[in-house]
């Protein structure tokens, strides 16, 4: 037949090929990869275009040029499957080019959105900052649960006001008065409070770690199972605070006046408590092995069967302690005063006295 070529023949049957036109197969296919290469081309724009208008706009502005994008793909992808002799295949690389648009589009989207979050939460912190940095007294001020870092409130007057939950590092809060305000469970790792007024104030279970309150009025405070460690504590008055449960690992409470406060099931290892007034208090059975208590006050103290190997005790005062049954092995007891000090059964092996020194008579 004309325009045929008969291939092959065989028992009455013959096969037949229609010649194929190269360059126009070729020209569609060509066609079909720029239209595929366009699609993914703008596949990767609607990541750039949602960060874009992201960026200049806002997070609202970046949703709707991630929508209008998308739908330029939708309508892009239906037309190159139609023209695709292989729907299946197109097909399936529409759908593969859509959802990776839609994932890449929406992690931008959403990345977008929590920045614009972030910035208007340090918009209110600093609007915050502001006004209670201009007010000089916030009486009964209800800041619980607000992150007040780094925030500058020395001086001010604060009674009664509630702190509790809030994050509070490194806060300044030197010679202010705190008296009666609540800081339960509240974060003042490396807070300020050098010479605070924190009479009768509840800091429960906060964590003080590494602040700073030297010569701070803690009368009567309560400190139950509060944490701090490394904090300082020098010259600060503590008397009649409850510290139960508390840790004090590594403290400096050199001079601090402890008296009558509550110590029970305190961790005091390392704390330096040199000149420290402890007179009375209950520390039977204590571990203050290498405790620093050089010239402490502990006159009357209760160390009955207390382990103070190695503490360092030169020029303390220990009239009246009861240390029977306690282990004072290696102790420096150097220009110690021990009159009236209770000693049965105490272990004094290796303990290191001079002159000075003055035993029970």
């Amino acid at each position: 037949m004309p325009g045929r070529i008969k291939v092959a023949e065989s028992r009455g049957l013959s096969v037949e090929m229609k010649p194929r036109n190269s360059s126009a197969r070729r020209r569609k296919a060509t066609r079909l990869l720029d239209g595929r290469a366009t699609f993914w081309l703008l596949g990767s724009m609607t990541v750039s275009v949602t960060a874009t208008a992201a960026t200049l706009l806002g997070a609202g502005s970046a949703i709707t040029a991630t929508v209008a994008v998308l739908v330029a793909l939708a309508v892009l992808g239906w037309a190159l499957w139609r023209s695709d002799p292989d729907r299946r295949g197109a097909r399936k690389e529409l759908g593969t080019a859509l959802l990776a648009s839609v994932v890449v589009a929406g992690a931008v989207g959403c990345a977008q959105l929590a920045i614009e979050d972030r910035r208007d939460t340090a918009a209110a912190q600093e609007s915050l900052r502001m006004t209670l940095g201009l007010q000089e007294s916030l009486r009964g001020i209800d800041l619980h649960r607000k992150n007040l870092s780094e925030f500058q409130l020395s001086a001010k007057e604060i009674p009664r006001a509630s702190f509790d939950e809030a994050i509070m590092l490194k806060a300044n809060l030197t010679h202010s008065n705190l008296h009666s305000s609540t800081f339960k469970r509240a974060d003042l790792r490396g807070a300020i409070l050098v010479d605070a007024t924190l009479r009768w104030a509840n800091l429960s279970s906060a964590d003080l770690r590494n602040a700073k309150l030297d010569s701070a009025d803690l009368r009567w405070a309560e400190l139950p199972n509060a944490k701090l460690d490394g904090a300082q504590l020098v010259h600060a008055d503590l008397r009649g605070a409850e510290v139960s449960g508390a840790t004090l690992v590594g403290a400096r409470l050199s001079d601090a006046d402890l008296r009558d406060a509550e110590l029970s099931g305190t961790k005091l290892d390392g704390a330096q408590l040199s000149e420290a007034d402890l007179r009375g208090q209950a520390l039977a059975r204590r571990d203050l092995r290498e405790a620093h208590l050089r010239r402490a006050d502990l006159r009357d103290a209760d160390l009955a069967g207390a382990n103070l190997q190695g503490a360092q005790l030169y020029g303390a005062k220990l009239t009246g302690t009861d240390l029977r049954g306690a282990s004072l092995r290696g102790a420096d007891l150097r220009g110690a005063r021990l009159l009236h000090a209770r000693l049965d059964f105490t272990d004094l092996r290796d303990v290191q006295v001079d002159e000075r020194t003055v035993w029970p008579r």
